[in-house]
């Protein structure tokens, strides 16, 4: 390959063979090369590169994070992206890894690509997500198990199972002595074992996340948010890492599923408008919550039941007075992060 003044690389990334495709400033193709995704193997192969200015695209995976970690100083610039955007390269009627990285390349060179922010480095606040991730994970596993045990349970004839007693240690052995049938009985009991192990896990992974929050100054002043107790606001804290991510509170929005979709063709909308599906559901649920705790107590006002009531008066629904106060309530914690100033409930 000639000495390139800007080469545009894209990465297809998977678990043991990857393909990297390069174009130059121009948009022609100038090199495809196929190697094992190895950390060594593709460093050797970047650094070989007879390029002025490397840009690499990558799109986002489960590989993702752990490889821009091992590449991002060996280029100018390392872009992850959603790879939901990239139709061009997922509905294609050719579509092979080494089509799929010259595409990606071709996408970087565009601009086109939608960006996926990660840390640059591994660092203590990817930790802290990680723990606040698998805090959640562990919360969302045992309302699929609980459902799950429910369902069996009536699928054999034992249909009183409403309220959490089914749950308890001493209240399952009385339902599970209506069962008829050994081996259902079994296989109920070791649904019940996986949901003791998500407990224990979560209790594990709420210590952890505590313990790494300390020192990070936001957590305290989150709290003072009506609605906003300790884990809402380390798992607000974990999940978005840095505040500096996002340069409008809009962005968070649409990021966190508050965002609205805005579709239309010569002059007409496309549908009714809706909250864009592909913003992340645990942020949504997050402001959801701390709305539900602030905004819906029956004897005491506060800031937040306040901007709630009044956006009722002026909206059109109580939906729309829910969601804007859920927008509120994330533009509250972003502003006193991003300013790293101190919770003023006069300005809510």
């Amino acid at each position: 390959m000639n000495q390139l003044n800007v080469a545009y690389t894209g990465l297809d990334l998977h678990a043991t063979h990857s393909e990297f495709g390069v174009i130059d400033g121009h948009g022609q193709q100038q090199q495809r090369h196929a190697l094992a995704t190895d950390p060594k193997l593709m460093k050797d192969w970047l650094a070989s590169l007879s390029a002025d200015h490397i840009f690499l695209a990558v799109e986002e995976g489960p590989l993702t994070q752990w490889i821009s970690w091992q590449l991002n100083g060996l280029v100018d610039e390392l872009v992850v992206c959603d790879p939901k955007e990239n139709f061009w390269i997922s509905r294609s009627a050719k579509k092979t890894d080494r089509i799929d990285a010259v595409k990606l390349a071709r996408l970087l060179r565009m601009g086109e690509l939608r960006t996926v922010w990660h840390p640059e480095q591994k660092n203590d606040r990817a930790l802290f997500a990680a723990t606040a991730a698998h805090y959640i994970t562990m919360r969302r596993e045992q309302v699929r198990l609980k459902h799950q045990i429910k369902s069996r349970f009536r699928r054999w004839g034992v249909m009183d199972v409403s309220g959490e007693t089914v749950y308890s240690m001493q209240g399952r052995a009385g339902y599970l002595e209506q069962l008829t049938d050994g081996c259902i009985r079994t296989q109920i009991e070791a649904l019940f074992t996986l949901l003791d192990h998500t407990i224990d896990a979560q209790s594990d992974a709420k210590e952890q996340m505590f313990r790494l929050g300390r020192g990070y100054e936001e957590i305290a002043e989150f709290q003072k948010i009506p609605g906003v107790g300790p884990i809402l606001a380390h798992l607000f804290s974990g999940i978005v890492q840095t505040p500096h991510r996002f340069d409008r509170v809009q962005q968070l929005w649409r990021w966190g599923g508050l965002g609205i979709t805005d579709r239309s063709s010569n002059g007409r909308a496309l549908g009714y408008q809706k909250l864009d599906p592909n913003g992340r559901s645990e942020i949504k649920d997050i402001s959801y919550r701390a709305w539900k705790a602030g905004a819906t107590q029956a004897k005491t006002t506060n800031e937040v039941k306040r901007f709630y009531e009044t956006s009722l008066t002026n909206s059109s629904s109580q939906t729309n007075a829910r969601l804007n106060t859920q927008r509120k309530i994330l533009k509250v914690l972003w502003t006193i992060w991003r300013k790293q100033v101190c919770y003023n409930p006069d300005l809510f």
